[in-house]
């Protein structure tokens, strides 16, 4: 079953680093493709975009709080 619209999620796969994005990033479900695929944004602490981009359900996994609490520095 798909997460949900607005879902945060941290990415689990270090596939993406050429779009600026590493695992254990977090980021927010955007849009919801069927059973095969999330639009998802990841940001800075300080609400900049870093990426956003389609990716496999299974790239990405429900955030605990830990890691929506820390989200990446503005400086890196």
């Amino acid at each position: 079953m798909p997460l949900p619209r607005f879902a945060t999620v941290g990415l689990l796969s270090e596939d993406y680093r050429s779009r600026g994005v590493r695992a254990g990033d977090t980021g927010v479900i955007l849009d919801v493709y069927g059973d095969t695929a999330y639009e998802v944004e990841f940001s800075r602490d300080d609400g900049t975009t870093i990426a956003r981009f389609a990716l496999p359900q299974d790239q990405v996994a429900l955030a605990t709080e830990t890691e929506t609490a820390a989200p990446r520095s503005s400086r890196g």
